[in-house]
């Protein structure tokens, strides 16, 4: 430890002066030992050390400002994100730039017609999506590399400066600056002392494994709920277009790339990526059945056996797909997968052996929040079951790490058929197996529903086979949010737009109430989450423009702050659903009471009266329904309950999305 004893020389040399002219160093002791006690976690010592008595542990620390990024990013690649993240501004200049510029190309004068509207001629229209596409991708994947590059110059100086074993680091965040690595007590301590180290928890690099329930394997299964269902990709038109969709695979899975659904698509469109570790090894793959049925369930090609077609849900989407082992894997993966300019990834897998907000979530939130890149994630197969009811094969009544992110759709399997061949009507439940369970005072998960239970693909000649699990169900959702990226451009960097939309397109209408109680509000459940997902409702959602967007600063705003969108006209009888979602990323553990960031939801009539609203401390994610007994304006209220304010500009992005009936 070269350098620290350095260190402590100086500082020892320092303390003596001080003394020698009458200054007491007692208080600058005093303010390190407070500082060391504030910032490491309370279990951080009782977990099992490993070689040498060294813990592995969790480094969190102060964040780059956006205002550095955003400076960094028009300054290296002339990207002014004021435009580029706000889509009134980038459609009065780039888009509209852009429809002209191919307009003149294909003949026209202009592309707009004297309404306002585009020339109706739709390869000019898809002249002009495609050009846009790519201005779009363009622009996500310079923000991201000044992301990563200003992390790594961050993280590699503070390693180079603090850490003598540089073998000892396991991960540093790509979209965080966030260090888990190999320490004893004396180098926590140290570590504990550095201004920009905000807390140390300990890290546990769990063994992810699939998350599936059941896999049977059936000729003419029927697949009707599921992939090629009107609620998934039949029914909105939207099928990938110009679309990069991330998949992560537990137990280093790789789909076969022989399987019958998959074998026809070209190898641009459908790639292996490998997976390389800090010390620049790669993950091994094996082709799984797990692999191949999770990539088939997104961008399967058409296959018709027996008469009953079976597709994926975006068979047109760009798809890269990722081993993962360990927990490390996972969160290095979504970056690698981010650098690639995905939009959203699936990962239908997990560990869970805690009810609590862990560490591996809490990395996973600041790795989405960074990246912009939605992450759809399954719950989990562990139900509500007591561990203790099994101590040979425990399972653990939770939701799966990392699906209690908060900033993560994580998914649960409804039971919508009874087996291979039989399709059941609603009222559905929930598959026994689903996970729900977490600590009340973090975010209710799953956060959707979708079809779990026998559901079916090609997976090779004329063979069925079907699967159950959140693994099954997952890979809908994800399906449905690349249709979404498809259908509104700018959703791609925007998870908490993305998430807002989608939710306000489920519906729990068609699902049981028995032992799915209200969790927060009425319109948010216990095992269910926000419903059953919708593709059609939620693309009609997107293209209705109803939606706000807000970026709120935590340095500066003040609780009770309350941010109002424009009048909506209410007749009596009409109903308005209204979805917010925020991105949550802590430091520090989440408190008791569930505050540390808490936005609520509230419904005023014209004369500011509250009206409905949805005040849970604990979720990101807000949800009201409301008729109206009297007709009038009526406004949506987003309100700052509480938060800790930021000691620099740190932005909180917030979304509401709705629809009137």
């Amino acid at each position: 430890m070269k350098k620290r004893n350095i260190l402590v020389t100086i500082l020892a040399i320092v303390m003596m002066f001080q003394c020698s002219i009458g200054i007491m160093p007692v208080n600058a002791v005093t303010t390190a030992e407070k500082k060391v006690d504030a910032s490491i976690d309370d279990d951080v010592y009782s977990s099992a050390t490993y070689e040498d008595g060294k813990y592995l542990v969790c480094l969190w620390r102060d964040s780059i400002s956006e205002s550095v990024i955003e400076k960094k990013l028009l300054e290296d690649y002339n990207y002014d994100a004021s435009i580029y993240e706000n889509e009134d501004l980038y459609n009065a200049t780039v888009y509209s730039r852009i429809a002209n510029e191919e307009a003149a190309l294909y003949g026209y004068s202009s592309a707009y017609q004297k309404d306002g509207g585009l020339v109706a001629d739709e390869t000019l229209e898809t002249l002009i999506y495609n050009r846009v596409s790519e201005d779009y991708d363009a622009y996500t994947v310079a923000k991201r590399k000044t992301i990563t590059s200003l992390y790594k110059e961050d993280t590699d100086a503070f390693v180079k400066q603090y850490v003598d074993e540089k073998s000892d680091v396991v991960y540093t965040g790509s979209y965080s600056s966030t260090i888990i690595l190999y320490a004893t007590k004396a180098e926590i301590e140290y570590y504990a002392q550095k201004a920009d180290v905000n807390r140390i928890s300990t890290f546990v690099d769990e063994l992810q494994e699939p998350s599936l329930f059941d896999v049977q394997t059936d000729i003419g299964t029927d697949a009707i709920v599921g992939t090629r269902s009107t609620a998934y990709n039949s029914g909105s038109g939207y099928r990938g277009t110009n679309v990069k969709v991330g998949i992560l695979e537990a137990g280093s899975g790789r789909y076969n790339p022989s399987a019958t659904q998959l074998a026809p698509i070209p190898s641009t469109q459908l790639q292996y990526v490998a997976n390389q570790r800090a010390d620049g090894t790669y993950i091994t793959p094996t082709v799984t059945a797990h692999a191949t049925m999770v990539t088939t369930l997104i961008v399967g090609q058409a296959v018709t056996v027996n008469g009953r077609l079976y597709e994926g849900v975006v068979p047109k989407a760009t798809v890269y797909q990722m081993p993962v082992v360990y927990s490390t894997d996972v969160m290095r993966g979504i970056s690698q997968l981010a650098n690639l300019g995905v939009s959203v990834i699936n990962y239908s897998g997990g560990s869970g052996n805690t009810l609590d907000y862990a560490s591996y979530d809490q990395e996973i939130d600041n790795i989405l929040k960074s990246s912009g890149v939605s992450f759809v994630v399954s719950a989990g197969n562990t139900g509500n079951n007591d561990p203790e009811d099994d101590p040979e094969n425990p399972q653990y009544p939770c939701i799966t790490s990392p699906g209690k992110a908060y900033n993560a759709i994580t998914v649960g399997n409804l039971r919508t058929k009874s087996g291979a061949y039989t399709s059941l009507s609603p009222i559905y439940s929930m598959s026994s197996s689903s996970s729900y369970d977490e600590l009340s005072h973090i975010a209710n998960k799953p956060d959707i529903s979708a079809p779990g239970s026998s559901i079916a693909y090609v997976s090779s000649g004329t063979t069925i086979t079907s699967m159950s699990g959140t693994s099954c169900a997952a890979p809908l959702i994800t399906g449905i949010v690349a249709q979404l990226h498809q259908a509104r451009v700018l959703t791609k960097t925007n998870p908490t737009r993305t998430k807002a939309t989608l939710l306000l397109g489920a519906s729990n209408a068609d699902i049981s109430t028995t032992n799915n109680t209200v969790h927060g509000n009425y319109w948010f459940r216990d095992r269910s989450g926000a419903g059953l997902a919708n593709a059609p409702k939620t693309i009609d959602a997107a293209l209705d423009y109803t939606y706000n967007t807000y970026s709120i600063n935590l340095n500066t705003v003040e609780d009770g702050k309350e941010y109002i969108s424009s009048s909506k006209y209410l007749d009596v009888g009409d109903t308005i659903r209204v979805v917010m979602a925020f991105d949550k990323a802590e430091d520090g553990s989440i408190p008791s009471n569930g505050y540390v960031t808490d936005i609520d939801l509230r419904i005023l009539d014209a004369n500011g009266n509250i009206k409905a609203s949805s005040i849970s401390s604990y979720n990101n994610v807000e949800i009201i329904e409301y008729t109206a007994t009297i007709a009038g304006d009526y406004k949506i209220c987003v309100r700052v309950h509480d938060h800790i304010e930021a000691t620099s500009a740190v932005y909180l992005k917030v979304a509401t999305a709705w629809y009137i009936e």
